[in-house]
């Protein structure tokens, strides 16, 4: 008895100091939206600039009070930027970012697309400095350059001057109690600099009009990436915040990256682009040495890009598979590089993962010893279930042979994959039918092409040879023959 009292006592407390300390939290988000029966229904709310992607947040219920207030309850482990979309008409969507921190309350009246921010606490304060000082709001300095005919060297220090200016306002001003906070604000205002001045190196030749021209392209939200000019020679001055939360902030990860030598532009180094990953990835290890978050989202994000495919592509996967073995995007990375594997003789189709007709998860390995003929299809078009139906026919007329006939069904619906492979293959063999689902299917677009239905010809090594139509039967029937 005295054990299972203790026990429970133990528990409780072990509960409650997960809940104070644990670090999942309930948060609230009032809205009194100005169309609220076209604006509820549509919200969304996420984790903000995810270096992979959005993330829909967990447990977040949603209600209206009698006052037609919009009401989110939302779970979050830590403070950062999140994100809200909503229709601002029929047609467009309209999406704002805020910062919040676990247990915090926000009030809030969205008018024409924007949100108030109302009272005197930490959430309203904050998530107005940082749209007053462009962190969460349209950057002007961004669409325009504040002077035009001056030094780099000089523009580049008044900007410095002006993000220590509001990291001393940020000090002064607001609730600077929680950590992650503080790091957010030190970072973006970094990012905010060293953009500033890398438009302003980079636009130094435009005319007014160019600069209007962007101004009426941001609609809605700022300008997130300006793509850099590897012609630009000056490098503009870069602090590196040594914390790992500094890259909850989406624009000091895209600043520190290409600080590093990430900026590669695919059009400009057609011929040595692992070269230059490479030599970003010694700088990552080299001044990130201590990070080791902050390194593996940087360098996830340049080898999940799809910008090169040559020679030395394949070590620079390998590498970061010795570095990052548990990484989170480590099937991102090898799904991207995968898709940029595009057929040519020899090569072996990846090892993707793709379901069976009884829902078990395989590998696509291709058996050697005889030669395979696989046959990639979907459902909704008539020509692919002519083509189904065509090899199916071959595969009967040639049981005999020592040829293994395939089939892949890409980007579909599972039950509508099963139900038309029945209609056209009489008595499928469960070995010899496989289903692809979405991601899996961007592999097969990129290394194949992305018309269907395609026939495939390997030999018996496994390695490709060629592809058909499956309405070629003259080629086929004389490939079937060799």
């Amino acid at each position: 008895m005295k054990f299972l009292i203790a026990f429970k006592v133990i528990s409780t407390v072990v509960f409650f100091a997960s809940y104070s300390f644990g670090q999942v939290k309930p948060a609230i988000l009032k809205i009194r939206f100005d169309k609220p029966d076209l604006q509820a229904s549509s919200i969304r709310i996420e984790n903000g600039k995810a270096p992979a992607r959005r993330i829909v947040l967990d447990s977040t219920t949603t209600r209206t009070d009698s006052a037609g207030i919009v009401i989110y309850t939302f779970a979050i482990r830590k403070s950062g930027v999140k994100n809200i979309a909503f229709f601002q008409d029929s047609t467009m969507v309209t999406s704002i970012d805020f910062f919040l921190r676990p247990g915090e309350k926000i009030n809030c009246i969205e008018k024409g697309s924007k949100f108030i921010f109302e009272g005197e606490d930490n959430a309203a304060k904050v998530n107005r400095f940082l749209r007053e000082i462009g962190i969460l709001s349209k950057d002007s300095l961004r669409q325009k350059p504040l002077m035009r005919k001056v030094a780099d060297d000089l523009y580049a220090n008044f900007m410095r001057d002006m993000a220590d200016e509001k990291w001393h306002l940020y000090q002064t001003t607001q609730d600077t109690t929680d950590t992650t906070q503080n790091i957010f604000v030190k970072a973006a205002l970094e990012a905010q600099q060293y953009q500033r001045v890398q438009f302003f190196v980079q636009t130094k030749d435009w005319t007014d009009d160019m600069f209007e021209r962007i101004k009426d392209i941001i609609v809605g939200r700022q300008q997130r990436i300006f793509i850099p000019n590897n012609e630009t020679t000056y490098r503009p001055p870069f602090r590196i915040v040594p914390h790992e939360d500094a890259i909850l902030s989406w624009d000091y990860l895209f600043s520190l990256t290409s600080h590093l030598g990430g900026n590669i532009n695919y059009f400009n180094q057609k011929n040595n682009l692992s070269e230059k990953v490479a030599e970003f990835y010694d700088a990552v290890d080299r001044e990130l040495s201590r990070l080791p978050q902050t390194r593996e989202a940087l360098l996830s994000t340049i080898l999940r890009s799809n910008w090169f495919n040559d020679s030395g592509s394949q070590g620079l996967l390998e590498r970061f598979e010795r570095d990052f073995p548990n990484s989170k995007h480590l099937k991102e990375v090898h799904y991207a590089n995968w898709s940029m594997q595009k057929a040519k003789a020899g090569a072996s189709i990846p090892p993707i993962p793709l379901l069976k007709s009884d829902s078990t998860q395989t590998t696509l390995v291709i058996p050697k010893g005889s030669p395979t003929l696989v046959l990639i299809w979907n459902t909704w078009e008539d020509s692919c279930q002519l083509a189904l139906s065509a090899v199916a026919l071959l595969a009967k007329k040639y049981d005999k042979s020592t040829v293994r006939f395939l089939t892949v069904c890409a980007r579909n619906r599972f039950e509508s994959w099963k139900e038309v492979l029945m209609c056209h293959w009489s008595n499928p063999q469960k070995d010899a039918h496989f289903y692809a689902d979405y991601p899996e299917t961007s592999v097969l677009e990129g290394f194949f092409t992305k018309k269907r239905p395609k026939l495939v010809f390997l030999d018996k090594e496994g390695k490709y040879v060629e592809e058909f139509s499956p309405f070629e039967t003259a080629k086929i029937e004389k490939w079937l023959k060799k």
